[in-house]
């Protein structure tokens, strides 16, 4: 096989490329690694209400949960549900491992909410209420149990 140049040099690229998405990864996994759990999360949650820009959507009780176990988080979205998520906790900050949701269709049908929902963020738990605060807003939980 003859390589020329410019082989060689997209073969390099594509070395360096993956090199890149190697860090990138072991980085995110040494984040996730280093944090902890807090046991104050664990247990049921009910998403009452997410503000954005100013924006409040008051949610009728039930529609949305968030669970906490040891290991695991689990959510729903209007039809589908998501479980399987990592968790660990680094500072005041929810850090979560994503694995997968199912897609059976139609969320949409229900609004637009699920495209916001991203538990990821900074965390304060006051009693039974908790907030977590990031790019899409805020959300704010009562527990459940």
């Amino acid at each position: 096989m003859h390589l020329t140049l410019a082989n060689m040099n997209i073969m390099r690229f594509k070395i360096d490329l993956i090199k890149l998405l190697l860090l990138a990864v072991a980085s995110v996994s040494g984040e996730y690694l280093q944090a902890q759990i807090d046991t104050t999360l664990i247990g049921n949650w009910a998403l009452i209400k997410h503000s954005q820009s100013g924006v409040d959507t008051t949610l009728k009780v039930g529609s949305f949960f968030l669970q906490f176990d040891s290991e695991r988080i689990s959510y729903n979205l209007p039809v589908n549900r998501c479980y399987g998520y990592k968790w660990r906790v680094k500072e005041d900050t929810i850090i979560i491992n994503p694995e997968g949701c199912t897609e059976v269709c139609c969320d949409n049908r229900y609004g637009n909410i699920y495209k916001r929902i991203n538990y990821n963020g900074k965390y304060l738990i006051s009693g039974n209420e908790l907030e977590i605060r990031n790019s899409n807003g805020i959300f704010y939980f009562k527990r459940k149990d």
